[in-house]
């Protein structure tokens, strides 16, 4: 399990977590190219056949994203300088993990629904969503301003 890795190394937290987030990248994205690999007409299609359909997904993108945002910080609101560091980073894990499940769920779903209803309106929305979930990729400053790291946990971390 990641968390028993991480009592024993926190160096390598922020690797663990770079590699989950490029896998939630790239599940999306695979699973976005075999839809268009065997669905040839998707390409080909006229855009904007369902579009009621389509502004549900875009609300779905909005409201999970800014959810997964809103969850991701209530969680972290709740770390503190004086708690032990495995505790702090017990805390990121979850709140991180939730943030990216709530931006990936929606990308799925608009692949379904681009393989359903043949309309490449759906495969931009699962495009935009892409890019938000790689906008999402752990940064070694923003790790540490989040922890609340000082300079001895930074360098135990490898951050510095």
């Amino acid at each position: 399990m990641i968390v028993n890795r991480q009592k024993n190394n926190p160096a390598s937290f922020f690797r663990t977590f770079s590699t989950i987030h490029l896998a939630q990248v790239l599940g999306p994205s695979l699973f976005l190219l075999v839809v268009i690999y065997i669905t040839p007409k998707l390409l080909d299609s006229k855009m904007g056949t369902s579009m009621i359909e389509a502004g549900g997904v875009a609300a779905l993108l909005l409201v999970c994203g800014l959810l997964g945002q809103y969850l991701f910080t209530r969680l972290l609101s709740g770390i503190h300088v004086d708690q032990h560091l495995t505790k702090r980073l017990d805390t990121y894990g979850s709140a991180f993990i939730i943030r990216m499940a709530l931006a990936e769920a929606p990308i799925l779903l608009s692949v379904v629904l681009a393989m359903i209803y043949v309309d490449p309106i759906f495969l931009v929305l699962s495009v935009i969503g892409l890019i938000y979930l790689f906008t999402l990729r752990p940064k070694k400053y923003v790790f540490s301003r989040d922890l609340q790291l000082n300079t001895d946990e930074q360098q135990l971390m490898g951050l510095s």
